[in-house]
């Protein structure tokens, strides 16, 4: 069985740096909404040893998010849990080696800010319908994230990880995920208007999640909706390859230097400044 799981994990890895930039589709006929963004240099080395089976996984997992003061689940509503099968351990150990050290980019101090308690990581994972790969559930102190065994752009995984982690702290600061900031959409250009909201995307087929599309906007999703933008900002400014792009942008576009100073200014404010600009210029590589 062990043999055949390193062989899958191997082919698995060899398929995504060759098919990275060019057409990625899921293994659940769904293509990454994050392909032709990719920065495939952003590498994950996998947290678990080859002869691991579920028990070694899962207390290699809660071990380390158990440093940062944050339990786990492996079960949630409209989601599957992974089982002891080869198949599923490579999907398990990939998405836990994206998960846990996107988290642990944080300090411990800002989980027990923000009240997060509990990761919960699933399998196929589905929201009102729609199959998503990530979701906020701040009333429980929960997030949940999924691979659905998509062939991902990895660093497009981790982006997910802060983009909803993101709406979970608009919820603990503003009391709602969906909050339209007055003060950030001052920053909007005069006549700009955001879209139906994030979900409209996934009606989309083929959609592709651009960096930059218009002036203001860091990424095409940014657009759909006042939380969606603040959540892409932050986001791109946590995750390497991403976050090189965006501080690019900053000097010919004044509207998106304004959100980025914005989350800049309120991150190091909310947490007495663990999270100030020094903090976000580490991920400019």
């Amino acid at each position: 069985m062990w043999n055949y799981r390193l062989f899958l994990f191997l082919v698995f890895f060899q398929s995504f740096s060759l098919l990275a930039c060019a057409s990625m589709q899921a293994g659940s006929g769904v293509t990454d909404s994050f392909r032709d963004e990719c920065p495939i240099t952003k590498n994950y080395p996998s947290l678990f040893q080859s002869d691991f089976d579920l028990s070694a996984v899962k207390q290699v997992i809660e071990a380390r998010l158990g440093k940062l003061g944050v339990t786990v689940s492996y079960q949630g509503s409209g989601a599957a849990e992974f089982s002891n099968t080869a198949e599923d351990l490579i999907r398990l150990e990939r998405l836990a080696s994206i998960v846990i050290p996107s988290l642990e980019k944080y300090p411990r101090a800002w989980f027990q800010k923000v009240d997060l308690k509990k990761i919960s990581l699933v399998k196929d994972l589905h929201v009102a319908g729609q199959v998503r790969k990530a979701m906020p559930d701040p009333v429980n102190s929960t997030l949940y994230y999924s691979d659905n065994n998509d062939l991902l752009c990895l660093a497009g995984m981790e982006e997910r990880v802060h983009h909803e982690f993101y709406h979970f702290i608009e919820y603990r600061f503003h009391g709602d995920m969906y909050y339209k900031d007055p003060d950030w959409m001052k920053f909007s250009p005069i006549n700009f208007q955001y879209g139906a909201g994030g979900a409209a995307a996934y009606g989309i087929p083929g959609w592709q999640n651009l960096g930059h599309p218009e002036m203001s906007l860091v990424s095409a999703y940014a657009g759909f909706a006042v939380e969606e933008d603040k959540a892409e900002v932050f986001a791109w400014m946590m995750t390497e390859g991403y976050a090189a792009r965006l501080a690019g942008w900053l000097s010919h576009d004044a509207s998106l230097e304004d959100k980025h100073s914005f989350l800049n200014h309120f991150f190091d404010t909310a947490s007495a400044g663990l999270m100030n600009e020094a903090f976000f210029a580490q991920f400019i590589r």
